[in-house]
């Protein structure tokens, strides 16, 4: 029984192993083509989605210039000062590509990603933390990507 389970625990491992290795390869072409772009300015439609409290402000109108967020706003015009901390690191590309690079280092429970085929950007990234907890996945959905002069 002993060996059954130590089998068990390879197999496990080796599965565990090979997505882990899949998303890195993807994460890696699609960041190195998101790169090549090199775009220095442009806006998107950023949802932040979870069982949290600004579903409202959804979805996020974000413009970045030369890698700094210019601004940030929600889609009716509320406040999104109180969430700042989690809206602020996914205010730009390069803040998603470190959020799903984060979620692979820390080895989430679950991570499914869509990458833009055109620029690369991740554009659908649902991310869950752990097995055990009800209700901790978070969702970062990019929309309505435009390159700006």
């Amino acid at each position: 029984m002993k060996k059954l389970g130590l089998i068990f625990i390879i197999l496990l491992v080796a599965f565990l192993t090979s997505c882990s290795s899949q998303n890195r390869e993807a994460y890696e072409k699609n960041l190195a083509l998101w790169e090549s772009k090199a775009i220095q300015h442009y806006r998107f439609n950023l949802k932040v989605g979870c069982n949290c409290p600004w579903y409202s402000l959804m979805p996020l109108k974000v413009e970045v210039k030369n890698g700094e967020m210019l601004s940030m706003v929600a889609s009716n015009g509320g406040d999104i000062t109180p969430f700042q901390d989690t809206f602020r690191p996914r205010g730009t590309v390069e803040g998603l590509f470190d959020t799903v690079d984060a979620a692979m280092i820390r080895g989430a429970y679950k991570l499914e990603i869509k990458y833009d085929g055109t620029y690369g950007f991740p554009a659908s990234t649902v991310i869950d933390q752990s097995r055990m907890m009800t209700d901790d996945a978070i969702g970062y959905y990019v929309t309505d990507f435009e390159v700006l002069p």
